[in-house]
């Protein structure tokens, strides 16, 4: 198994999501609940942007491991595109009561408020985000969801 999850992995790094797949449905059934195999599966699922996928994953990731602040921001980030913003920021409020020093958790709501329409609420969210984790500036400056912040 670890060896096509390595190479699936690798081919995902290479942006190549149809040989990781491939790669994936070759591991033994048995062995395809694997919580990496999953989280690869969810990875592959991000990058063809099949959000229904992803979100069923994420799911299913959170109900197995819900002290993995990943799973909750992977849910969040496929709710947003499949489902719709307010079920994302939902998950995202749940999940900053349970992490709250998870920069990405508050990174992401930042996002979610811009979008939004409540500049200040995100502003709020983003200093807190960058208050935990201060290389995200870099990637705020850049971010189209966060243009009102600036």
């Amino acid at each position: 198994m670890y060896h096509q999850l390595n190479a699936a992995q690798g081919f995902l790094e290479l942006g190549d999501s149809d040989s990781a797949w491939e790669e994936l449905e070759s591991i033994p059934a048995e062995d395809r609940a694997h919580q990496a195999v999953l989280w690869t599966r969810l990875e592959i699922y991000r990058t063809k942007q099949k959000w229904d996928e992803m979100v069923e994953i994420a799911k299913h990731l959170l109900e197995t491991s819900p002290d993995v602040p990943q799973h909750w921001i992977n849910l969040a980030w496929g709710q947003r595109r499949g489902v719709d913003l307010q079920t994302a920021e939902k998950t995202l409020k749940e999940a900053v009561g349970r992490f709250p020093n998870e920069a990405l958790i508050h990174y992401n709501l930042a996002c979610y408020s811009c979008v939004s329409g409540r500049i200040e609420e995100g502003k709020a969210q983003l200093e807190t985000a960058l208050r935990h984790e201060p290389n995200l500036k870099a990637t705020a400056l850049e971010d189209e969801d966060l243009v009102g912040v600036w």
